[in-house]
């Protein structure tokens, strides 16, 4: 059994004891563990647009969630070894990246731990990480990860016909190794 799932467990459920009677001790036994899921491993944005970067979670429905801590990273791609806080709520607070003010938030905290990126910028791309801790439930966190790749835009335009056409590949891979194709000739 998966250490992040969410398990419930019947005193049947347990081994039997010499006097055929369930496990130590009657009634139900809760063993709790929080479990942590992304809906998406990887996700693309065009820079400049918006992005929810989903992360849910699932806890006992016994436990309150006044001790509630979320912490998202980020370890970007140009710099993969040094990664950064993005965002985290602890206990009731919000706290934001002072590079990242006014363009990260959460969507629906403290039911949901997603979050939206406004202004995308190649920065942001990277390995985003979502962390999840709510003390006593369990001692270790859950953890879900994802990749974001940010798409530069250019415009392509060989006459006024074709001005405003919008290619998008990721910035930093050159169109060749995206199958692009080439340039409309007028």
């Amino acid at each position: 059994m998966d250490a992040l799932d969410l398990v419930f467990h019947r005193s049947a459920d347990w081994p039997r004891d010499d006097d055929g009677r369930g496990g130590r001790k009657r009634g139900i036994h809760y063993c709790t563990a929080l479990r942590v899921t992304m809906r998406e491993s990887s996700l693309e944005v065009v820079q400049g647009d918006f992005v929810i970067l989903p992360c849910s979670f699932f806890i006992s429905t016994s436990t309150r969630l006044s001790r509630l801590n979320v912490i998202w990273t980020l370890a970007p791609f140009s710099s993969p070894e040094t990664p950064i806080q993005v965002i985290v709520y602890d206990h009731g607070q919000v706290i934001e990246d002072p590079s990242l003010t006014g363009r990260v938030g959460f969507t629906g905290i403290p039911l949901s731990a997603d979050i939206v990126l406004n202004d995308t910028r190649v920065s942001d791309a990277g390995i985003y990480r979502c962390m999840v801790n709510n003390p006593p439930e369990t001692a270790d966190p859950g953890i879900g990860e994802l990749a974001l790749s940010v798409l530069g835009k250019s415009v392509t335009s060989s006459n006024s016909s074709t001005a405003g056409m919008l290619n998008m590949w990721p910035v930093g891979q050159n169109r060749a190794s995206r199958g692009s194709n080439p340039a409309l000739k007028v």
